[in-house]
């Protein structure tokens, strides 16, 4: 496999279950008060800035996708690299049609009865990001020794999505050696664990094992960074993260462009410059697209920043209805008592 190949599906990977939730912010000055800013973000080099670790320009890379995706497709091999490149492209702008067009190829390769490891963890990818659990548990289970450590990697999150990762999946030590997937996923499971710490050390190596051209991946991991240090009450620390993934990405310029794809992940970063109508504006036109917990609890920030008790309760009741309780909506709890 190569590089380029091997890091669009770990990439795929990582992106699989942050895809499928949104995690909005903790603004809690008790929760900053309590953790101690690790020192890795005292290191002048994180995060890498373009001139440390230069990237191929986002525009430059998507041309060049572009022009993967429109060669002829004659071979099975081919029509796996297609399916990978739709997914990619999925990834980036929030293209529905690329994501089916991929699921449809994926499944029918991962079908033939020798059906080769890419096509099967493709699939499995693809299949677990819909949800279908089984089906992906299925693809794995045909994988060849040689893919242990991505099957045992996608296994994992898995478990976690079904509610079943209550115990720590790994340590939260530093792995020696360990790839690029690997460490971001470390430093995900760090945050749930609440050690602010583990996750940057994580996060840090992770930039520097990093070794494709593509902008989006160095982008990303700077902009989990930044969601952590929210998350744990550092909003201006964050912004130094989201800067530099905007410097990679151009992030604003591709809001403007795909607008369904980005309004989600925009939220925050307009919340923390106090542009209260562009928050607004996007965490409902995000609501009209998603209406999970995770977009019911953002615009509930909103509400809270606005001050408006009656656009509060109604996106608290509505995530309340779900079921689900992540810790930004228990840190809401206390502002139920306006919606009695």
């Amino acid at each position: 496999m190569t590089s380029t190949k091997k890091n669009l599906l770990q990439l795929g990977v990582i992106i699989l279950f942050a895809a499928c939730q949104t995690t909005p912010a903790l603004r809690l000055k008790s929760v900053a008060a309590e953790i101690v800013l690790p020192a890795t973000l005292m290191l002048a080099n994180y995060p890498l800035s373009l001139t440390d670790r230069p990237t191929t320009a986002a525009a430059t890379t998507m041309e060049h996708l572009e022009g993967r995706l429109s060669q002829p497709i004659n071979t099975p091999e081919q029509t796996l690299a297609q399916a990978g490149l739709l997914y990619q492209r999925y990834q980036i702008i929030g293209r529905v049609s690329d994501l089916d067009a991929a699921y449809a190829s994926a499944k029918s390769l991962a079908s033939d009865e020798n059906a080769a490891d890419d096509s099967l963890l493709l699939w499995a990818t693809l299949a677990a990001y819909m949800h279908e659990f089984t089906e992906s548990e299925n693809a794995l289970a045909k994988l060849s020794p040689a893919r242990e450590a991505a099957k045992s990697a996608l296994l994992m999150q898995i478990k976690s999505a079904r509610g079943q990762g209550s115990a720590p999946m790994f340590s939260t030590a530093l792995a020696n050696g360990a790839e690029f997937s690997d460490l971001v996923q470390r430093a995900g499971h760090c945050v749930d664990m609440g050690d602010l710490d583990c996750a940057t050390q994580n996060y840090h190596q992770a930039q520097f094992v990093y070794s494709d051209s593509a902008p989006f991946p160095l982008a990303w991991l700077h902009t989990q960074q930044g969601i952590a240090l929210l998350r744990f009450g550092h909003p201006e620390w964050a912004l130094r993260f989201f800067d530099a993934a905007l410097a990679r990405k151009r992030y604003t310029e591709r809001l403007v462009k795909y607008p369904n794809a980005y309004a989600q992940h925009a939220v925050d970063f307009y919340l923390q410059i106090h542009d209260l109508a562009q928050a607004e504006k996007l965490a409902m036109q995000n609501l009209g697209l998603r209406q999970d917990v995770g977009s019911y609890v953002l615009l509930a920030e909103v509400a809270l920043a606005k001050s408006d008790t009656k656009q509060f309760c109604e996106a608290y009741r509505n995530a309340i209805k779900t079921r689900l309780m992540p810790p930004e909506l228990k840190a809401m709890r206390a502002q139920d008592i306006a919606c009695q």
